[in-house]
């Protein structure tokens, strides 16, 4: 295997054929709630409460999805507290770890 730009190309008996990317969650836009809670250690019931309370925007197309970005920012924005409760969110402190 090489890289020929972006793209990942294998050698076989002299023919050359362009591969799947290999790091294709990278390139991801949007996830499902299920692809959420697995990237975050999470359940698909906790995603879905963080949407209906606002924390985590959410659109339905088909099954509710979640924007990349969105999921992003909601890190970035809640990185420092303890959403185990969402009903009760506090500063992350050492005590509570």
């Amino acid at each position: 295997m090489y890289k020929k730009g972006e793209i990942i190309m294998e050698k076989n008996d002299n023919i050359v054929f362009p591969q799947k990317n290999l790091n294709i969650e990278n390139e991801r836009l949007i996830y499902t709630v299920k692809e959420v809670a697995t990237l975050l250690h999470s359940s698909p019931n906790y995603i879905y409460q963080l949407i209906e309370k606002g924390f985590l925007p959410a659109l339905k197309l088909g099954s509710v999805k979640i924007l990349k970005s969105s999921l992003q920012k909601f890190l970035i924005d809640n990185e420092g507290f303890d959403l185990s409760d969402i009903n009760n969110i506090k500063k992350l402190s050492i005590q509570n770890l």
